[in-house]
């Protein structure tokens, strides 16, 4: 038993030399991450009645950073993230009339650039941040409009056209997050962090806000 305490008093003095030994400052450079993006069940409502119900997504996002100095980062990221959704689309010509629709499918691409300040110089640390970025949306309507005419959508406002089908967009975005960084090794590390995202819809829908979580790999040099 004696031996075996031995034995557990050694690793532990090695893990702790190993920290120990890798809590060197993290001197400028650039950093190469992937992440896995994770967002919230969210719905939108508008001024003008029309809804929409969107599920929760999966994404990914892909970037590069440069560190001036163990605290302060600049991230320059691409996120993207799809998601189903469903809705209720009020008429804007005929009183009273609305469709429930059902399958409908968001595309989101997020260009963005994020300032990160980490509190500690240390392999492990907290870290906040800040986002201002462009969201490119590219959605499907799982519905034909000649049911309502001309109606009020959710994504893109007063809309009139004869046949269903694929609308873009793009709006200013903007989020702001706090995570953990863990340095696994002088090259190697991951990151976790939550994320308050805002875009600007403008029109009927306002700026919602959604909630993101990411997980990502980092290589440092």
């Amino acid at each position: 038993m004696r031996i075996r305490y031995l034995h557990l008093s050694a690793l532990l003095v090695g893990l702790a030399f190993g920290v120990s030994a890798h809590s060197q400052s993290r001197a400028p450079g650039w950093e190469f991450r992937a992440d896995i993006l994770y967002q919230n069940q969210k719905d939108v409502h508008t001024n003008k009645g029309s809804d929409i119900n969107l599920d929760t997504g999966w994404g990914g996002s892909l970037g590069a950073a440069y560190r001036f100095n163990p605290f302060a980062e600049v991230h320059f990221l691409l996120d993207f993230i799809s998601v189903n959704y469903d809705g209720r689309f009020v008429s804007a010509t005929t009183p009273n009339l609305a469709v429930n629709v059902t399958g409908g499918k968001v595309d989101i691409t997020t260009p963005r650039v994020t300032g990160v300040f980490n509190f500690m110089d240390n392999p492990i640390t907290p870290f906040v941040s800040a986002s201002i970025g462009w969201s490119f949306t590219h959605a499907t309507d799982p519905f034909s409009p000649t049911t309502v005419g001309c109606w009020w959508d959710p994504w893109w406002g007063y809309i009139c056209a004869p046949v269903s089908g694929a609308y873009t967009n793009d709006r200013f975005a903007y989020d702001i997050g706090a995570g953990v960084r863990w340095d696994i090794s002088p090259t190697w590390g991951l990151r976790f962090a939550y994320e308050k995202h805002w875009v600007d819809l403008s029109g009927t829908a306002g700026t919602p806000n959604f909630d993101q979580f990411r997980i990502g790999f980092q290589f440092s040099y």
